[in-house]
């Protein structure tokens, strides 16, 4: 009876050694779920820029963004891949964040707090989802270069944008009426 008591744990143990290293391996095989983008009440828009007025829009709305003339060049540079001699703040963040090995997913304009919109600049690390608080035109700026989506909160685009299926118009701001 001893002998098969210990023929029986031994059994066990190498069973439970095997079913172990299956787990571990599978374990290491299969990286790890990374985090996903939360996108619950956002929607993509398609981002334009007109002389200083930013313009995200999704089937009839558009809401407009007053920036200022730099933000502005620098979106305008990114969304043509304009290169310059040495890399403006923007392309000094984007490679920064490649060099880092840390990707740009998006942007998220989240609220309208003040007459000022909030966004966040979304990042991947690690597997790991990292959301910046920015500026939208700054986080624009950024993900223009890389081809990154914009996505705006839909509660926001339906109260604070205008309608133009309804015959509602955008007012464009140019770039001299910035001149001080």
């Amino acid at each position: 009876m001893r002998k098969s008591k210990k023929k029986n744990y031994f059994l066990k143990l190498i069973l439970f050694v095997l079913i172990l290293s299956i787990l571990l391996n599978v374990y290491l095989l299969i990286p790890p779920q990374a985090d996903k983008l939360k996108l619950d009440n956002f929607e993509k828009v398609d981002v334009r820029l007109e002389g200083i007025t930013l313009l995200l829009s999704k089937n009839c709305y558009v809401l407009p963004i007053y920036i200022s003339l730099e933000q502005a060049e620098s979106i305008r540079d990114g969304m043509n891949n304009k290169k310059f001699f040495r890399p403006n703040t923007h392309d000094l963040i984007v490679d920064s964040l490649k060099k880092l090995k840390v990707e740009i997913i998006g942007v998220k304009i989240t609220e309208l707090k003040n007459n000022t919109y909030y966004a966040k600049l979304v990042l991947r690390s690690n597997e790991k989802i990292i959301e910046i608080d920015s500026r939208p035109s700054d986080a624009i700026a950024i993900a223009v270069r890389v081809g990154a989506e914009i996505y705006i909160n839909k509660d926001l685009l339906r109260e604070y944008g205008i309608n133009t299926c309804a015959g509602e118009e955008v007012e464009i701001r140019e770039m001299e009426e910035t001149a001080l």
